[in-house]
């Protein structure tokens, strides 16, 4: 019940429409200057979907295409800005919330919130807030 809500609500492609904090959010993760300048000069396109029981992120990039898959309450490992954690993805309340907690001395412990409202989705990490559309 609980995929094919998150599905109806967030299944589908969103593009970026604006970002907030970039720069300070990047800085707050370790990231290295030529990495900052790079993310904060990309625009990602975010889809969104469910492939059986887990979900299925890939974000677009003109570098390359980053994929996440989740099965909900169930710790996966993912990559992020060349940082490996520990992730769970859990929804509640019409929300998907990613907890992420650093597989190696890298990274930085973070959760990441989404939440739909109309046409606009909104991310919500740290000091960043995205906003995409569909």
């Amino acid at each position: 019940m609980a995929l094919q809500e998150l599905s109806e609500k967030f299944g589908g492609t969103w593009k970026m429409e604006s970002e907030e904090n970039i720069a300070k959010y990047l800085e707050a993760m370790g990231v290295g200057f030529l990495m900052k300048k790079m993310a904060s000069a990309m625009k990602p396109t975010m889809v969104i979907e469910v492939q059986g029981d887990e979900v299925v992120v890939t974000r677009k990039t003109p570098i390359k295409d980053l994929h996440s898959r989740h099965k909900l309450g169930e710790e996966t490992d993912i990559v992020e800005h060349d940082r490996k954690y520990k992730s769970t993805m859990s929804f509640s309340d019409g929300k998907i919330l990613i907890n992420n907690v650093p597989a190696d001395d890298k990274g930085k412990p973070n959760t990441l919130t989404r939440e739909v409202a109309g046409d606009k989705l909104t991310q919500e990490r740290l000091n960043l807030t995205k906003t995409q559309s569909k």
